[in-house]
């Protein structure tokens, strides 16, 4: 499985590229898939980012405003925030592992 960003949207793809579904609303500026394919990341430019799971059930909001990149690295989410911060998050529950 592949995770894109095409006309501010995120876009799962099979490994062929075939269109799965879409993720999210519009204006997405940042997605990143779990090594276990069990979570999506989403940032969107109003700065909001989410944990989705791959069927695209929005999961929990991580963080309200201020998100500008996600990543996951196993069962951590790392957050860019715009002051140059990043906050680790535990996927799982969601909550603050350390700010960065």
């Amino acid at each position: 499985m592949l995770i894109t960003i095409r006309n501010g949207k995120a876009e799962l793809r099979n490994d062929n590229g075939g269109l799965v579904r879409t993720m999210g609303s519009s204006n997405v500026v940042s997605v990143s898939m779990s090594s276990e394919l069990e979570l999506v990341g989403i940032v969107y430019a109003s700065g909001k980012a989410e944990l989705r799971r791959l069927n695209g059930g929005l999961l929990r909001t991580l963080e309200p405003k201020d998100a500008v990149d996600i990543s996951f690295s196993g069962d951590l989410v790392a957050i860019r925030m715009s002051n140059g911060k990043t906050k680790v998050r535990k996927a799982s529950t969601g909550g603050l592992v350390r700010t960065i």
